[in-house]
């Protein structure tokens, strides 16, 4: 995650959901991340079922000083294709989806900009923002009660192949998503 601004900043929680079954999702996030977190996906396939097993693993800050980030988390789930949608929740689960058909009242929860070969750099970490990179900034209430500013949470992610999907914009991805977490704030409260 780049940036998260928001007063649910500790319960918010993101991650990748089967698009073929919502019901079936895997988190990336959870609100206990902060700056200098990241995530890497890997995707396998199994002929015997025709299933695709997702392993997220979640690193955060060098605690030990041994010059590699530390395992936070790791877990996995199966999905019935390798396609996927992106997802904003809680504990509870999946709240908001990257395709907009999924929202209340087909609302766009998330906006997101495709990278054009820019250098980027994210925490100190160095990366090309090219054609299969991704800023995927969300709204973390519905849109009819929200301040419209998708800033609720910024996520950059990495080595995505987008399916396109009409009438919404929908980043589901191919491969492996890695995201890299710059800094978390908490909104002030008024």
């Amino acid at each position: 995650m780049i940036v998260e601004i928001a007063g649910l900043a500790a319960s918010n929680t993101f991650g990748i959901y089967d698009t073929s079954n919502p019901g079936t999702y895997l988190q990336l996030f959870s609100g206990g991340a902060t700056s200098g977190f990241r995530s890497t996906l890997l995707i396998t396939f199994n002929a015997m079922t025709s299933k695709y097993s997702f392993l997220a693993t979640t690193y955060g800050l060098d605690g030990d000083m041994d010059g590699f980030p530390d395992v936070v988390s790791s877990s996995g789930k199966i999905f019935n294709t390798n396609t996927f949608g992106y997802y904003l929740g809680s504990n509870a689960g999946p709240t908001f989806y990257s395709e907009a058909s999924r929202n209340a009242n087909g609302a766009d929860q998330m906006v997101a900009y495709q990278g054009d070969g820019d250098s980027i750099s994210i925490n100190g970490i160095d990366a090309n923002w090219g054609s299969s990179s991704y800023i995927l900034a969300w709204e973390d209430k519905p849109l009819t009660g929200s301040d419209k500013d998708y800033n609720d949470m910024v996520v950059y992610v990495e080595s995505v192949k987008p399916v396109p999907e009409p009438g919404s914009l929908a980043l589901l991805g191919l491969g492996l998503a890695g995201l890299a977490a710059a800094s978390r704030r908490k909104q002030k409260q008024a």
